[in-house]
């Protein structure tokens, strides 16, 4: 797999992860349906762009962000997903996990390992930073919404 399959794979697992997540947690359901939705559109913008380059319409300098920290991220992923059905999560921890993966997308700056001349390219990877950036927010709200006390 190139740069923007394994982004693109990565993108599907968080889908797969919140999905699990809200089939556990029904009462915030809406909430991970929602992110896992965007996720796979994520996904989906990713994906187009890996077409355009396969077919030569675009160049993306794949070089530029480490495969491995790609591929550390989708075994964190699935490893998480994993998780997901087992006793021990609890609706703080997935919002924990959730976080924790969101945050990692923007401090590590993922999406900059797609880079290209092309305008279609900056309008991706600047339509995946500010989806990114909002999901971190919802999630940090949730958060704090369950850290009070009722």
């Amino acid at each position: 797999m190139d740069t923007l399959q394994l982004l693109a794979a990565n993108e599907l697992l968080i889908a797969d992860l919140y999905t699990a997540y809200g089939e556990r947690f029904p009462e915030d359901g809406g909430m991970w349906t929602a992110m896992a939705e965007e996720e796979k559109m994520h996904s989906s913008w990713i994906s187009d762009l890996d077409a355009r380059v396969q077919s030569g319409a675009i160049r993306v300098d794949e070089k530029r962000f480490p495969r491995e920290a790609i591929l550390t991220y989708g075994k964190y992923v699935k490893a998480e997903l994993a998780k997901a059905g087992g006793p021990d999560l609890t609706p703080v921890l997935a919002l924990n996990v959730a976080f924790y993966l969101e945050q990692s997308l923007i401090e590590r700056r993922f999406f900059e390992a797609i880079q290209g001349d092309a305008e279609i390219v900056r309008q991706t990877v600047s339509r995946l930073g500010e989806a990114t950036r909002g999901h971190y927010q919802r999630i940090r709200q949730a958060r704090d919404r369950s850290a009070r006390p009722r």
